[in-house]
């Protein structure tokens, strides 16, 4: 972003920026990214009839000069999930239930999710009439050895039992020619129907689909800030809207903006996209500046100097409008404060669609086909549909897209097309597979990051961290290497990340450097110590950060960070009863392909393959066993970090 750029979105922010650490210094209404205290500007009339085909939103400019802008709401305790489908639901269940029981629940500020931990997390935070021991089952820390074979066959809580229920037949369903479903909306159906439906969660779905839909189900953080949407919006239907339970204090659902319809997204364009409970969007520019889109689809021209980011929509607004017009200055987008705007055919964003965007990996097909998306999603599909044809004429054929445009204010020394246009958007893993950088720009003080790894840390024989041959000294990118190295989570923010991988897998991590690269050698060589030794592989550092113009980040930040691998964990299996014991030795809960149980497959996880996400049973109540105990084991390091 040109300094001209930065100077003015700088100015229109600093003299909100007082304004509201002065009359709001707490916030405590409200639990979310920001609290905005003013109300409507003077030049929208709140008492005027509103437009039905329109809606009444606020809208907050903010770029990289003020990534302090955070602190009107900063975190300071982020427990932060990465993804891994089913797996990650499976293992957030556990881990959820560990911070509960150890009641630290409460010194968690905000929980970063993306992909499969937001499967359970939103169920978790949203869902109505259910207990916390309904939603994530008993505690089995302290009583392992009541894991039976026979016990084990019942899943251990509702979200569990969700875990357990494959999505793909209600892709199939949402196929149907009758349900005229576009192709990119089929993931987000499917999941809403499966996960979100028996606990009311879920957005618009096709009649029959589910027993509750609502196109415009608006998702906030509380009755106060639903009562002002209401009052801004008469003429919406919010009777089914989603009012954040006392579960959580904060959820943040972290996704991708990609790239323009029929562009080709690249690891510097992408940017992190932030949904939560009131304000969602793209609150820096990558990399400060300006980028460019190259077309896949050759009828269209290059897209130069576009702007991406720079601020964030009240949520139920955001990717559901058109761009506001100042009445005061028409044809120049709104400044701050309150806008109104024509609502788009796709409706409200609501909670089903945030979560279905934020793991949609079927975002990347179009960046890589995996043979393994196309033989179980597209080629099962082809029966139903002729998707096999379109998908051939538009690789991004099942990739989510919304409206999107940027929160600029269009004003002399600001360059840039800020036009809105359909994007792609997709999973939150496509760029950070944990969400500790989202944490870290948000405030943090001290992040636990739950990794949920699907891959185990290299053992010793191949790469001896506490011993490191001269050669990975020297050249730490020799660790992706390594047989497992390119599947490691965590190697990136050290710098360790290949350039443009997107081409390999659909994801790119090389925009994440945040910690010295010195630095990983002493954290793994920990991780591998405690994990051979048969302990959980949960290790406490401080760390200062370097500066990533790409995330937001400012150098010299101090942070304190607990890492939470999945790992085999021999102290945990010996509680077990003998016969469980044997069971997972004999590989009866391995997922094919994987190095065995715990690491359980984002895709295909039964022991035979033979669903697309659901796990037995077994293998859900073990995983969030061990999760749970893992952290249970570890809860004075929890302590010392959030200073509980």
């Amino acid at each position: 972003m040109a300094p001209t750029l930065a100077a003015a979105v700088f100015a229109v922010w600093l003299p909100y920026a007082v304004a509201a650490s002065e009359t709001c210094p707490t916030c405590s209404d409200d639990n979310e990214l920001l609290q905005l205290t003013r109300e409507a500007d003077a030049h929208l009339d709140k008492d005027s009839e509103s437009d039905p085909d329109s809606v009444r939103f606020r809208i907050f400019p903010v770029n990289l000069i003020r990534s302090s802008f955070f602190k009107i709401r900063a975190k300071k305790n982020v427990l932060t999930m990465g993804g891994g489908g089913t797996r990650a639901m499976c293992g957030t269940t556990g881990q959820l239930r560990a911070m509960h029981s150890m009641d630290l629940l409460k010194e968690v500020d905000q929980v970063v999710a993306m992909s499969g931990s937001t499967w359970s997390t939103a169920i978790f935070a949203f869902a109505k009439g259910f207990s916390v021991k309904d939603l994530l089952g008993k505690d089995t820390a302290n009583s392992l050895n009541r894991l039976t074979l026979k016990k084990l066959k019942t899943p251990n809580g509702k979200i569990l039992e969700r875990a357990a229920s494959d999505l793909t037949p209600f892709v199939a369903v949402a196929a149907q020619p009758i349900f005229a479903v576009p192709p990119h909306k089929l993931f987000e159906v499917a999941l809403g129907g499966n996960f979100l439906c028996p606990f009311g969660l879920n957005g618009e779905l096709p009649n029959g689909l589910c027993s509750n839909s609502n196109k415009n189900q608006v998702w906030t953080t509380s009755d106060k800030r639903l009562d002002s949407i209401k009052q801004r919006n008469p003429h919406l239907d919010l009777s089914d809207a989603l009012v954040m339970n006392k579960n959580l204090k904060s959820l943040v659902v972290q996704s991708t903006l990609l790239a323009p319809v029929g562009y080709n997204p690249n690891g510097s364009r992408m940017v992190s996209t932030r949904f939560s409970a009131d304000f969602s969007g793209s609150p820096y520019y990558a990399d400060q500046q300006n980028v460019d889109f190259e077309p896949w689809n050759t009828s269209l021209s290059p897209l130069k100097d576009v702007v991406v980011g720079g601020g964030v929509v009240e949520s139920f607004a955001f990717m559901s409008t058109l761009p506001p017009e100042s009445p005061r200055r028409p044809r120049r987008p709104a400044r701050r404060g309150l806008a109104e705007a024509e609502l788009e055919d796709e409706g409200i964003l609501s909670l089903q669609q945030a979560v279905g965007i934020s793991s949609s990996i079927l975002a990347m097909v179009g960046v890589s086909s995996p043979q393994f998306v196309i033989d179980s999603f597209i080629k099962p599909l082809a029966s139903i549909n002729n998707y096999t044809e379109e998908f051939l004429q538009d690789p991004y054929l099942f990739a989510p897209r919304r409206k999107y445009w940027p929160v600029a204010r269009l004003a002399k020394g600001i360059d840039g097309d800020i036009g809105e246009k359909t994007y792609y958007v997709g999973d939150g893993f496509s760029i950070d597979s944990a969400g500790l950088l989202e944490a870290i720009r948000g405030g943090a003080e001290c992040a636990v990051v739950l990794v949920n790894n699907g891959w185990p840390i290299e053992d010793k024989g191949t790469v001896d961290f506490c011993n490191v041959p001269e050669p990975i000294l020297a050249n730490p990118l020799l660790l992706l290497g390594t047989p497992l190295g390119l599947q490691q989570s965590i190697y990136d923010y050290f710098g360790i990340a290949l350039p443009d991988t997107i081409l390999r897998a659909g994801l790119d991590y090389s925009n994440n450097h945040v910690f010295e690269t010195s630095e990983i050698f002493s954290l793994f060589c920990r991780a591998q110590e405690l994990r051979d030794a048969g302990d959980a592989t949960v290790v406490y550092r401080k760390y200062t950060t370097l500066e990533n113009r790409h995330w937001g980040i400012q150098a010299g930040k101090k942070i304190k960070v607990v890492f939470v691998w999945t790992e085999k964990t021999v102290k945990w299996e010996l509680q077990l009863p003998d016969k469980t014991q044997a069971a997972i030795n004999s590989g009866a809960y391995d997922s094919p392909g994987t190095a065995g149980f715990p690491y359980l497959g984002t895709f295909s996880p039964k022991p035979d393959g033979s669903d697309f996400t659901a796990v037995l049973p077994e293998q859900g109540n073990l995983y969030a066993s061990l999760t749970e105990w893992s952290l249970r084991q570890n809860q004075e390091k929890l302590q010392k970090c959030m200073g509980a």
